[in-house]
This record gives C-alpha cells, structure tokens and sequence, in this order.
C-alpha cells in the first residue's frame, strides 16, 4: 500500500491542491468536478461534488492493483465562518498549503499532527484499521484559534 500512498498524496498535490486541470464532468446525471493525473508510478483520478461541503472518490492505480479513498465533509457555516473573522477561501488555501506540505504524510495510515502555524492547525488521525478487510477510517481536522473549522472524514481501501 505504500506505493498507493505515494500515488494518492502526489494526485492530491498536483490535482485539488495543484495547478492540474480540474475539469466538469458528469457521473450518472450529476455534475462532479474531476482531477486526472497519469505518471509513469501510477494513474490518479478524483471525482467530488462539493462546495463549503460534500465529498468525494479518488482512485489510483498503481502495480496492476487499484485503491479507493472516499471522504465527506466540508467547512463549518459560513455565518459561524464570520463570527470568527474567517473567510471560506482561507480555509480552502490553508488545507492546500498544508496538503502540499505535508504530502504523503497525511490523509492514509498514519497520524499526522503538525506543530500549529500561528491560529491555524492541522490534524489527521486514524480513527479506526480494519486489518483483515483491509480498511483505514481516519479523520482530518483544521482548527482556527482552537475552533474546529473544517471536517473531513476519509475511508481507503483496496479494491480486491
């Protein structure tokens, strides 16, 4: 799975947090946006429907195996946003920041707890392995001023 992660973090960075071409497609009558990333480890492809919240799928392959992370989640209310004097694009910079910084290091089997950047912090926590299955839960936190922000919830799997 080590090679999935790699795959999964280098899609991310150069997809949703990266300069990549994000395109509009359609999947089953909904309209998603799409990331797509072939290099020579691997093929990355990340489908969501979301705003200030939503979700989901991205899919690598990498040595004739597949893998799928699927998350949901988003950004507290944007009223409650104001209240704290943030904006939504901050939330959004701050996570892609920090997903390019961080890179494989978050987001799959391991915990991942920087030191805080000012009032700004980020946290992934594995919240449950299923080894047998094999299936990770894990749970991603940003916090401003310690008031969580933002949620995404992740589960990866192979697909077998």
């Amino acid at each position: 799975m080590r090679n999935a992660k790699k795959i999964l973090a280098g899609g991310l960075s150069a997809g949703y947090a990266g300069g990549s071409r994000i395109e509009d497609v359609a999947r089953g009558g909904f309209h998603l946006k799409s990331s797509h990333i072939k290099t020579s480890d691997g093929i990355y492809h990340d489908e969501w429907a979301a705003h200030r919240a939503g979700g989901g799928q991205e899919i690598v392959s990498v040595e004739d195996k597949i893998y799928t992370r699927v998350y949901a989640g988003g950004t507290i209310s944007l009223e409650k946003l104001k209240q704290l004097g943030v904006e939504e694009s901050e939330v959004g910079d701050y996570l892609k920041r920090k997903l390019t910084e961080l890179g494989d290091k978050t987001r799959f089997d391991e915990d991942c707890s920087p030191e805080p950047d000012g009032e700004w912090q980020y946290t992934y926590k594995v919240m449950n392995r299923e080894d047998d299955i094999p299936l990770i839960v894990g749970y991603e936190h940003l916090l401003f001023q310690d008031k969580k922000v933002f949620t995404h919830i992740f589960i990866i799997c192979p697909v077998d």
